[in-house]
């Protein structure tokens, strides 16, 4: 098995190292089961990866999994490079037999500001509200 992950080092989410230790767990478990298993990490924005920087072996099975990456990738009306088609394009382009998509409902990647910012109050207060109820605040 061939994994190639992609992780934005500028992202005010980014783990120094997070991404590495997801592989050498990845590496370590499928050591344990008899499984051989590449893994491949890409520091860089995901609208700014190449097909090239994959690495992908053409009599491989592609599986694409977006895991909530779009919402964080501006569109055409926060940029004119849009990089969220230019990814998805490039997706495509590549036929993948699986594409998975985990977004969370919020918009914060399309102008003008004020609707976004208020989508985005709305959903974190509903998270900050949700973990207040259920986590001693202590």
């Amino acid at each position: 098995m061939h994994i190639t992950a992609v992780d934005n080092s500028e992202d005010v989410r980014y783990i120094p190292g997070g991404l590495d230790n997801v592989g050498k767990r990845l590496e370590k478990y499928a050591e344990s089961i008899g499984a051989s298993l590449q893994f491949i990490s890409i520091r860089r924005k995901a609208g700014d990866v190449q097909p090239w920087m994959l690495e992908i072996n053409l009599d491989e099975v592609l599986a694409v999994n977006f895991e909530f990456q779009l919402h964080h990738t501006p569109d055409k009306s926060v940029s004119t490079k849009n990089l969220r088609d230019r990814l998805l394009r490039m997706v495509k382009s590549l036929n993948p037999e699986v594409v998975t998509v985990a977004e969370e409902k919020v918009n914060t990647n399309t102008a003008p500001f004020l609707p976004r910012f208020m989508e985005s109050l709305n959903y974190y207060s509903s998270v900050f509200e949700s973990l207040d109820a259920t986590i001693p605040r202590g």
